[in-house]
């Protein structure tokens, strides 16, 4: 199967450039699909999906359902010593 995909930050993009359908592409964790139906829903109504169907020539956007917020230092660091 040709399928390719890209992680990013909030989701992932699955793209099918062949004309061959795929049935089932499974996916690595529980995801939102976002579709020409529900693009202005709120986010928490899109139900989470584990798996998804990819025609041809088609491209499918997911969003992940669960965002680990990015690990912030808020310690300072300590005065250099030792300089002449």
């Amino acid at each position: 199967m040709n399928v390719y995909w890209r992680e990013f930050e909030k989701g992932y993009v699955y793209v099918n450039p062949t004309a061959t359908d795929v049935g089932s592409v499974t996916l690595p964790q529980p995801l939102q699909q976002l579709t020409r139906a529900n693009l202005l829903s709120p986010i928490s109504s899109i139900p989470s999906v584990t798996s998804i169907a990819l025609n041809g020539h088609n491209a499918a956007i997911l969003l992940k359902t669960v965002v680990v917020p990015p690990i912030i230092d808020t310690v300072a660091p300590s005065v250099p010593t030792g300089f002449k």
